[in-house]
């Protein structure tokens, strides 16, 4: 393509298509890394963009250095269900964004084992081989520290699934736990007649989202004058079946709604149907174990909190902060959080 310097001087987005016979939406596409881009279209129109010495913003001109950039992701390992989509999710965006130079490496650690995270952010951390980091924090103090060491050294470092408002991370992608906790109280409450019993259960209080679903949920019920809230009850799930039987036998036995705030909601449906227990049981997220007991009628509802958009929308940001800084808005990006019921629920598998 030989043209004048003038003629460079004159060059546009519809420009590009015209010479490449390309859509201007295709040719936006490339250059702002939306994906969706065939690697040999887009390698045929950054050659244009190097001939034509056109540069419409820091990203093209970044992107045509060849400059890699990688992104660690860490995320748990339970529920095994949940953190597949997050994987889905974190794939898909490097699918469509590889060709652009993004690198991805998942890196994943025992849901517990608050020392085994810590260990590897900072093996991620000291290793100064990642431009960016996406975690999947508890909100302790203790990771909060990991997640300012990392910023301190110029790591862009975002949060998701779980936030850690308290830190430095530049941006969340994730539900709002209070939020949860309190459509969870909402609906038990309606479901149950607004009276009755309802019993609010968890694993720790120690984490961040079930300290704030503990807060929303206690909020709506509050509204309620004739429905009393048991709990937080906590369910030790290294220990499922003689937990089970000691929530079932001592403390459940004459609620009239469960709020399981955990990811033992398919295990929880097994052993009500099993005591054969007459109650509205309310949880989170879809698996197809879930929503068998859907249709059973024992899962009365359950709340789905897209994790799949999650691992998708957190590596899709951190690489747009990444190539293009200026142009990049820090902010909440909150999921939906959607019920699903016997009718609806064969959209969320």
């Amino acid at each position: 393509m030989n043209m004048s310097k003038e003629t460079y001087n004159k060059v546009t987005v519809k420009t590009l298509a015209e010479k490449l016979g390309l859509s201007v939406a295709t040719i936006d596409r490339a250059l702002n890394q939306r994906g969706n881009v065939k690697k040999a279209t887009y390698d045929r129109i950054m050659q244009a963009v190097e001939e034509l010495n056109y540069s419409p913003n820091k990203s093209a001109s970044y992107l045509s250095r060849n400059r890699m950039i990688s992104i660690a992701v860490i995320f748990q390992t339970y529920p095994v269900y949940f953190w597949e989509q997050i994987e889905i999710g974190v794939k898909n965006a490097l699918d469509e964004l590889s060709h652009f130079g993004l690198q991805v490496d998942i890196i994943r650690t025992m849901n517990t084992n608050i020392e085994e995270q810590i260990e590897k952010i900072n093996e991620v951390v000291d290793s100064g081989k990642y431009d960016g980091i996406a975690i999947s924090s508890d909100g302790s103090f203790e990771i909060a520290e990991l997640i300012d060491r990392a910023v301190n050294r110029g790591i862009a470092t975002c949060t998701f699934n779980t936030d850690s408002p308290i830190s430095k991370r530049l941006f969340y992608v994730g539900c709002d736990y209070r939020d949860a906790g309190k459509l969870a109280a909402e609906l038990l409450c309606k479901f149950i007649g607004r009276k009755g019993k309802t019993a609010f259960i968890l694993e720790t209080e120690n984490m961040f989202q079930f300290q704030q679903k503990i807060l929303g949920f206690r909020e709506v019920i509050g509204h309620y004058d004739n429905v009393q809230m048991i709990g937080p009850l906590k369910l030790d799930r290294n220990n499922i079946e003689v937990s089970m039987e000691h929530l079932m036998k001592d403390q459940l036995s004459e609620v009239d709604g469960i709020y399981l705030a955990t990811g033992q909601l398919a295990a929880m449906a097994q052993y009500i149907e099993k005591w054969g227990l007459d109650v509205a049981l309310i949880g989170h997220d879809m698996t197809p174990e879930v929503h068998d007991y859907l249709q059973k009628d024992i899962i009365t509802a359950t709340i789905c909190q897209d994790p799949h958009n999650q691992g998708y929308t957190a590596v899709k940001l951190l690489f747009d902060h990444l190539t293009r800084p200026t142009d990049f808005i820090p902010s909440l990006n909150l999921s939906k959080l959607e019920v699903a019921l016997r009718e609806n629920a064969n959209f969320f598998l």
